[in-house]
């Protein structure tokens, strides 16, 4: 990430999910933004916490498919 800020549509398709996907998952993490572009260091925290869950979800979802 080059940028100082960006939008929420470019943090939903960083993460691959639907802007409204991502206001949900904001919402559910307890993660308020501001109106407006969102800065470099907040989109890296909201990336990381984000994409932790994602990556547990999954890991969780491949433990439960049975053989």
């Amino acid at each position: 990430m080059n940028k100082y800020f960006f939008s929420r549509q470019e943090i939903a398709a960083e993460l691959s999910i639907d802007p409204k996907t991502l206001r949900q998952k904001l919402k559910k993490a307890g993660i308020m933004l501001e109106s407006g572009m969102i800065p470099a260091e907040k989109v890296n925290e909201i990336l990381h916490l984000l994409q932790v869950k994602k990556e547990n979800h999954a890991v969780t979802e491949q433990i439960e498919q049975p053989d």
